[in-house]
């Protein structure tokens, strides 16, 4: 958390999330510091100290359980916020049995994934796995609203400080540009939302299927340098799908 509306020595403004433009926004609070996290209450509240209680979507049952049995500790919580939502991922340690390694029975066991653009994957048992391409379908609408939001006003502001004689610049929007805005990271939203439940989704799926999956090594980064494919391949999210299947696989 940063202050904001001041120059040096005014006092501090409204806080806000840090983060910058390529970043969601987030406040982290660590368990045991102030502004620290308190259990949650029975069914939809995780609390912290100086925002009070907060009601979530997802029940928090399972998690004040573990707390009272002094089986999991809450090392941090990170309030982020997405377009017009707000999250809370609270960061946990739990105790939990190791998980026993499943037995290799034969050859069919063992299935080897080639990941490619027009079939997200291709099992070494002929299945074919077809990606959704949630940027590829929605490019049209997204240049439109990244349009619209350019077309909106804006305007900078020159500030000085009378005691030091300082500088600054502060850009202020209109109204009809924070709606345009909002439109844009909504959209940015929907398309992260598709590609993160289709992987989840596929790698979930892949992990509880067979005991040993065997996924070609590719240099994802050196590959998305490609200017023409670069769209295409960060669009499918390879690199995302490699590490969800290396911890759920772990798991």
């Amino acid at each position: 958390m940063r202050p904001s509306g001041g120059f040096p020595g005014s006092g501090a403004g409204r806080p806000q999330l840090a983060g910058g433009p390529d970043q969601l926004p987030t406040l982290q609070a660590q368990s045991g510091q102030q502004g620290k996290v308190n259990r949650p209450y029975p069914g939809h509240a995780p609390t912290r100290t100086r925002i009070g209680k907060v009601r979530t979507k997802e029940r928090t049952d399972k998690l004040l359980e573990l707390l009272q049995s002094e089986k999991a500790r809450i090392l941090s919580a990170t309030i982020s916020r997405e377009a017009d939502r707000w999250f809370v991922s609270l960061t946990c340690e739990v105790e939990r049995p190791e998980p026993e390694p499943r037995e290799v029975q034969g050859p069919e066991d063992v299935v080897g994934i080639d990941v490619g653009l027009e079939a997200f994957a291709v099992l070494s048992d002929g299945t074919r796995i077809k990606p959704p391409k949630p940027l590829g379908k929605a490019l049209r609408l997204l240049k439109r609203r990244s349009k619209q939001l350019s077309r909106k006003q804006r305007k900078t502001i020159v500030e000085w400080n009378p005691e030091t004689g300082e500088e600054r610049k502060r850009t202020v929007f209109s109204r009809n540009y924070e709606k345009a805005a909002l439109r844009l990271a909504r959209l940015h939203r929907h398309i992260r939302n598709i590609r993160q439940d289709f992987l989840h989704k596929v790698t979930t799926e892949l992990a509880k299927a067979k005991p040993v999956l065997v996924v070609e090594d590719l240099n994802v980064r050196g590959l998305a340098r490609n200017g023409s494919l670069s769209r295409a391949i960060l669009d499918v999210g390879w690199g995302a799908f490699r590490r969800m299947l290396e911890y759920k696989c772990a798991w």
